[in-house]
């Protein structure tokens, strides 16, 4: 170990001591450092998700409008209206709660995570991990379906 690890010659003194501290603090400094600016990236992708999903949320608004045009105007008891209808109120839900989460992100560029706000994120995560396994699945099985029916396949 001595060979590989040579002594300081003259011995340790006190400088060698706190040079040395000073290192692993400047170390750890770089790390938290790092960290931090990883997390500004993270927000930032965050920020863009949700201006594409308001974006979306528009896109969606405008063809539900056009959709309702092109009922006859005695259709509006019908299943495609009543459909139109279900889907424009959901649709408004999620805009109003897409709104809510924009405005709880604070502006002073201060963000403080609270257990309960790491807690909110690790359920949302896993309600969105189930929500997109179940559209995997539903996609398989529509996939494999429409293989199945060659004759169906063609008019696609």
């Amino acid at each position: 170990m001595a060979e590989r690890f040579p002594g300081v010659p003259g011995g340790t003194r006190r400088e060698h001591v706190t040079k040395s501290h000073k290192a692993e603090q400047w170390a750890h400094s770089a790390r938290i450092a790092h960290i931090m600016s990883a997390l500004v990236a993270v927000c930032g992708q965050f920020e863009s998700v949700y201006q594409q999903i308001m974006t979306g949320i528009t896109w969606c608004k405008v063809n539900m409008q056009r959709l309702s045009y092109y009922l006859k105007p005695g259709q509006e008891e019908c299943d495609f209206a009543d459909f139109v209808r279900t889907f424009g109120n959901e649709l408004a839900q999620c805009e109003q709660l897409a709104i809510k989460g924009g405005k709880a992100v604070p502006t002073d560029k201060q963000l403080k995570l609270t257990p309960q706000a790491s807690d909110d994120i690790q359920s949302a995560l896993l309600l969105l991990h189930k929500i997109a396994s179940i559209l995997n699945e539903t996609c398989g099985i529509a996939s494999v379906q429409i293989n199945i029916n060659p004759g169906e396949s063609a008019s696609f």
